[in-house]
């Protein structure tokens, strides 16, 4: 049976930009919070695994001061498939690490809900590397695993594709709902070097 990770108010699944910053939001707020992150570094697709490029509008009308978190732990420069350095994974881990209202789980994916009543009462997980399972319960939960994946495994309604302009007002939407999704992407960086490299 798997080992519960602690006492919570609210757990954070997720470690990519939007997860790392409810996070660090959450535990500034005075919440007990667990960041649950299935790979070695945070950051997601603004990691130096992924590489791409941070970027959105940000200090906006009606709320002048959304994106202040994003621009404290994002990286200086910009671009997609860049060098390692460009994503300062560093600096986001120490943001982290700097809030001692958050408990960072490294390597732990997250792969069942038990539910109660409609609502998330626990996530499991396991360690990617040693296969251990641990079990997270709070009052609060956020699903930042940028597929969706915990309200899936939730039960929750979702679609997939691009909706029609009508369902939302929005002037750039096709006029016609399809099931178009963002294509995958594989990118490569390299460097000339003048002697062999392990």
């Amino acid at each position: 049976s798997p080992r519960k990770a602690g006492q919570f108010d609210f757990v954070v699944v997720g470690g990519g930009m939007a997860g790392t910053c409810a996070a660090i939001s959450a535990a500034r707020n005075g919440l007990k919070v667990a960041l649950v992150q299935n790979r070695p570094v945070l950051g997601g697709n603004n990691s130096s695994e992924v590489r791409v490029h941070l970027g959105g509008r940000i200090n906006l009308e009606p709320y002048p001061a959304l994106g202040n978190l994003v621009n404290e732990i994002g990286p200086e420069k910009g671009g997609n498939a860049q060098p390692y350095a460009y994503y300062e994974d560093e600096k986001k881990l120490r943001a982290v690490l700097n809030e001692p209202n958050i408990r960072l789980f490294l390597n732990y994916h997250a792969n069942s809900v038990e539910m109660n009543n409609g609502r998330i009462e626990r996530v499991r997980a396991t360690n990617i590397e040693t296969g251990e399972k641990v079990v997270f319960e709070a009052p609060l939960f956020a699903d930042c695993t940028g597929d969706g994946t915990i309200g899936m495994l939730a039960g929750a309604e979702y679609m997939t594709g691009r909706e029609s302009r009508d369902v939302y007002g929005e002037p750039t939407a096709p006029l016609k709902a399809d099931n178009l999704t963002m294509g995958a992407s594989v990118q490569w960086y390299a460097e000339k070097n003048d002697q062999p490299v392990a």
